[in-house]
C-alpha cells in the first residue's frame, strides 16, 4: 500500500509517502501554498504535490492507495469538509475528501483527515519524544498554538485534566487568551515593547546571542510558557509534554526559563524528536488505524 500524507500549514504544505505500514517517510516534498487562493488552486496544489511525491518514489497514480491530511481546525474531520474562514476560505463548506477522491479515482473512505496538533502528538508517540508515555501532551508553537492530549495511545478531548475539546489556545490569560502570549505574535509583541522593530521570531532568536533586548525577550517568553504549561497541563498529570512547531527549534534559548516555572510538576517538557516529520507520521498512523491496517513502527 502506498499512502501519501500531508501536513497543511498556513503558508506551505508538505507531503511524503509511506509504504506497507512502515512509518518511514519517502519522497518528502514541500511547496508554498497561498491560503487566499481559489478552491481550484488549493485542491490542485494538493494533487500536484501528491504527484511530485509519487514521482520521487518512482510510483504511479495507479499504485496510490490513499491520502491522509494533517490539517488545522476548524474542520469536520469525519466528513472531510473544511470549516475554515480565517484561511483557505475558498474551501469553506467544500467536501475535500470527495473532491480529492474524484481527482485520484479512489474511494472517498481512502482519503482521511486528522487535526494537525493531534497528528503531531500521534507522530511523537509512535516514534518520537513521547514513545512509551501513558499520558502525553503535545503543544505546537508557531503562528498559533496547537494542543493535543493522549491517554494510552488515544487522543482524548475530555476527561480528567483535559481542557474543553483539548484546546489551550483560547484559555483566558490576563484579559486576553493564551495564544496571544505563547505564539509568534506574543514574542514579537514583547520585542516591540522593548523598543524593537517588527521582525520575525527567527531573527529575534538569532539576535539573542548578542543583543540583550532579544535575549530578555526569549527569557520572558520562556517564563510565560512555563507558567502556562503548569496551569494547563498539571491537572492532566502527563508523563511527558512535547513541544513542536517552528518556535520550539529555538528551545535552547527559553527552555531553562520555562522549566524554572514548572518545578512543581513531575513531568518536564521535551523538544520534538521529529519536528516537521511528526505530523506526517501522525497522519500516516491515523490513515492505517482508520483502515484497520497493521502498522510497523521501527
Amino acid at each position: 500500500m502506498n499512502v501519501v500524507v500531508f501536513d497543511v500549514g498556513g503558508t506551505h504544505v508538505s507531503a511524503g509517502l509511506v509504504r506497507d505500514g512502515s512509518m518511514e517517510l519517502q519522497g518528502r516534498c514541500t511547496m508554498p501554498l497561498d491560503a487566499d487562493a481559489s478552491r481550484e488552486k488549493i485542491l490542485g496544489a494538493f494533487a500536484e504535490l501528491a504527484l511530485a511525491v509519487l514521482g520521487k518514489c518512482h510510483a504511479g497514480v495507479s499504485q496510490l492507495t490513499g491520502l491522509s491530511f494533517a490539517i488545522p481546525n476548524p474542520f469536520d474531520y469525519e466528513e472531510g469538509t473544511s470549516l475554515m474562514r480565517h484561511k483557505y476560505a475558498s474551501l469553506y463548506g467544500v467536501n475535500v475528501r470527495r473532491e480529492l477522491a474524484l481527482r485520484f479515482d479512489m474511494e472517498p473512505r481512502s482519503v482521511c483527515f486528522v487535526n494537525d496538533a493531534c497528528a503531531f502528538l500521534i507522530g511523537e508517540a509512535s516514534k518520537g519524544a513521547a514513545v512509551g508515555a501513558k499520558r502525553a501532551v503535545g503543544i505546537t508553537l508557531g503562528t498559533g498554538v496547537g494542543s493535543a492530549f493522549m491517554v494510552n495511545g488515544r487522543i482524548v478531548t475530555e476527561g480528567e485534566g483535559v481542557p474543553n475539546g483539548g484546546y489551550i489556545w483560547n484559555i483566558p490569560r490576563e484579559a486576553s487568551i493564551v495564544e496571544d502570549f505563547i505564539s509568534t505574535r506574543g514574542i514579537q509583541r514583547l520585542y516591540r515593547e522593548r523598543g524593537g522593530e517588527d521582525i520575525s521570531v527567527l531573527e529575534i532568536a538569532t539576535r539573542s546571542n548578542a543583543e540583550p533586548r532579544a535575549y530578555e525577550v526569549m527569557q520572558q517568553f520562556g517564563a510565560v510558557l512555563g507558567t502556562v504549561l503548569s496551569q494547563v497541563c498539571a491537572p492532566f498529570r502527563p508523563d511527558v509534554i512535547v513541544l513542536g512547531g517552528a518556535i520550539s527549534r529555538s528551545a535552547g534559548l527559553f527552555f531553562p526559563a520555562a522549566i524554572a516555572q514548572m518545578s512543581g510538576m513531575e513531568s518536564q517538557p521535551k523538544v520534538s524528536a521529529l519536528f516537521e516529520d511528526a505530523a506526517l507520521v501522525g497522519a500516516a498512523v491515523s490513515w492505517y488505524v482508520s483502515q484497520r491496517c497493521p502498522i510497523a513502527v521501527s
